[in-house]
């Protein structure tokens, strides 16, 4: 059946409902809407197409230009105050930051698609590139576990490691930023969902302690999106890391190399197991054993880094002239393009191997994937002496993890307020969904992060952090393993 609408158009604030009789679905359903000022119209999740006029085409290329100039702006500032955080190893790299740059955009090359109202979109090989969006996250717990790594390992060599102010430092980087950006998105639900929703106290601490990946409900509030399930799997592995490298060095210190190749082969098994289970426990996805395997490559590299014994800066005058080093970018750079685009690596690799239930297309996307990260990861032995200035990949880097939890807020905000005008086809109006989405999220993430994050990490995060600080994050850290052990027991 077909359902017409006449009258007035409907203003871009307005939400438009229509009761359908009977369990016609919503494929079933064609919505027209005229008007002369919209191409596409965005209501909840169906995008309606309506005619262009020569007076759109023009209002488009002014946008357009604009949103051109709004980009360059917004970089341009997030250059200028962006502050990199403190570190325990007084060493940073540009690259590490560009990589976590590369995994924000990635998950918003994913997330922006659904919120632009294109469920189903489809505009050739950038549908493969937005659809391989979710392996974003998977590179940054690749970096995660190869910056942690090395900085553990440099710790216990001098001498200076401690548990409790290792999980103070985790606790102090990850919660402050999280729960002001949940406060927030919790005081102004009614204009992130499209439904006003009650509160509800259990999930609310569910989202507090970081358990919320075991229940649906929690999961979901109070953004109606699951984004955050990433920061209780990364926590879960905060909160085992520092056991794993000891272990190692108690039973195997002059093989610690052959320990993490160990590891990595243990994580790739409980992964696969992990992957087995999904379809019966709902939240596994969302756990540190489906996604061990990413975090056990960044350790894998980062005992590889520590095992040279020197700064990466000298190996460089050691390895200059090494053609296998600097083909490793190029191996991980097509790795990445090739089977996020094509996902031909995938397909080839699959016809070669016998059926099986546990060895899945997604589960070799996922091994291509880090394979090509850990790649990339070894260009940093060949990093030239001095290190180019921080560039716009590196600075949105810095404000990942802020842009991370904002970007789903803003972005269901930004698409109630604002219409894309005139364009000739889908993916223009996606880019310019996923532009204003950049713009908007980096902005408010650049002012999170000069209030909140640098403050808080400048004040607390460190070897001279109040003592009373560190009780307090570790009782943090209690209840949060409790919490979680008894959900993975009882669940």
């Amino acid at each position: 059946a077909t359902y017409s609408i006449s009258g007035d158009p409907v203003s871009r604030r307005q939400r438009a409902e229509i009761l359908v009789p009977g369990n016609t679905g919503a494929t079933d359903l064609v919505l027209s809407v005229r008007t002369q000022d919209y191409q596409y119209t965005v209501l909840d999740q169906l995008t309606v197409s309506t005619p262009a006029s020569g007076r759109t085409i023009t209002a488009f290329l002014i946008r357009a230009a604009a949103l051109s100039l709004a980009i360059v702006t917004t970089i341009l500032l997030c250059q200028l105050f962006v502050i990199a955080p403190p570190v325990s190893t007084n060493r940073s790299w540009r690259f590490i930051d560009q990589l976590r740059g590369l995994g924000i955009m990635l998950v918003l090359l994913l997330h922006v698609c659904g919120v632009s109202g294109l469920p189903q979109f489809d505009a050739g090989p950038l549908r493969n590139l937005i659809y391989g969006g979710h392996y974003g996250v998977e590179i940054f717990y690749v970096v995660s576990a190869f910056t942690l790594t090395l900085s553990t390992l440099f710790a216990l060599d001098k001498l200076r490691f401690s548990y409790p102010t290792f999980i103070h430092n985790r606790v102090v980087r990850i919660v402050p930023s999280f729960l002001v950006i949940y406060l927030l998105s919790w005081i102004f639900r009614d204009f992130i969902q499209l439904k006003s929703i009650p509160l509800g106290l259990s999930h609310f601490f569910d989202n507090i302690f970081l358990v919320h990946i075991f229940d649906r409900q929690s999961l979901l509030e109070p953004l109606g999106h699951s984004v955050w399930w990433s920061i209780a799997t990364e926590f879960q592995f905060y909160m085992i890391l520092p056991l794993i490298v000891l272990i190692g060095e108690w039973l195997m210190p002059k093989r610690r190399l052959a320990y993490f190749v160990g590891v990595l082969f243990v994580a790739c098994i409980i992964s696969v197991q992990a992957e087995r289970i999904k379809a019966d426990v709902s939240w596994v996805t969302q756990s540190l054993a489906y996604h061990f395997d990413a975090f056990a490559v960044g350790m894998l590299i980062g005992a590889l880094f520590y095992a040279r014994k020197a700064e990466p800066r000298a190996i460089v005058e050691a390895v200059k002239g090494s053609r296998v080093l600097r083909y490793s970018i190029f191996i991980g750079l097509s790795l990445i393009l090739g089977f996020i685009m094509t996902q031909a690596p995938t397909k080839l690799i699959m016809k070669s191997l016998p059926a099986s239930e546990w060895l899945t297309s997604a589960r070799i996307d996922r091994w291509l994937l880090l394979a090509s990260t850990a790649a990339l990861l070894a260009y940093m032995f060949v990093l030239p002496k001095e290190e180019p200035s921080r560039g716009p990949l590196a600075t949105i880097g810095l404000l990942s993890y802020v842009i991370y939890l904002v970007h789903i807020p803003v972005a269901r905000i930004l698409s109630q307020v604002m219409s894309p005008g005139y364009f000739s086809g889908e993916a223009l109006h996606y880019l310019f969904s996923l532009s204003y989405v950049l713009i908007g999220s980096a902005l408010l993430a650049l002012l999170i992060h000069r209030c909140v994050e640098i403050p808080v990490l400048r004040r607390f995060k460190g070897a001279g952090a109040p003592q009373a600080a560190i009780k307090v994050t570790n009782i943090y850290a209690i209840i949060f393993a409790l919490l979680t052990l008894v959900a993975i027991i009882t669940l």
